[in-house]
């Protein structure tokens, strides 16, 4: 499955998720909490529940019933899902070719955008061996993942 995303809004806070002309859904975040992250679209409805202390842990829901866990870090992420199957999040030095990787370290869900500081736009590729529910899950939480490590990047930079 190959997905675009882009921004909706000018704050960037919206991110829709197209396969060609189809909108798969919208991605929907406030920049100020974690706890209001949600993906609405017609086949797929995802809630991202915080927990812990520092927000860093997100319980994926998908249709009120628990997907998985993912856990962001200020280097990446590692979703997990209810059956324990690890995807970890991995990019490169500069925080480009973002991926999550199975544990046999094959790439499952590829992203790229314009450059690699851009989060506006973009395409994901999932490749056919992931399930469509996980696999629209696991570009969520790619997208999370690269705002916060580019968040943690710029702040470096500051």
């Amino acid at each position: 499955m190959r997905l675009r995303w882009s921004t909706e809004s000018w704050t960037g806070e919206n991110l829709v998720l197209t396969e060609g002309t189809r909108k798969v859904g919208v991605l929907r975040t406030s920049a100020l909490s974690t706890s209001k992250i949600q993906f609405h679209g017609e086949e797929i409805d995802l809630k991202f529940r915080s927990t812990g202390i520092w927000k860093t842990r997100l319980e994926v829901f998908h249709q009120h019933e628990l997907l998985g866990v993912l856990e962001i870090g200020s280097s990446g992420g590692r979703f997990t899902t209810v059956n324990k199957v690890r995807f970890d999040w991995k990019t490169n030095f500069w925080g480009g070719s973002p991926a999550w990787v199975n544990a046999r370290g094959v790439k499952q869900v590829l992203f790229k955008s314009e450059t690699v500081w851009s989060s506006s736009s973009g395409s994901i590729l999932i490749r056919d061996e992931v399930p469509s529910v996980l696999g629209v899950a696991l570009a969520v939480a790619g997208l999370l993942c690269q705002r916060q490590l580019m968040a943690g990047l710029l702040a470096g930079l500051g």
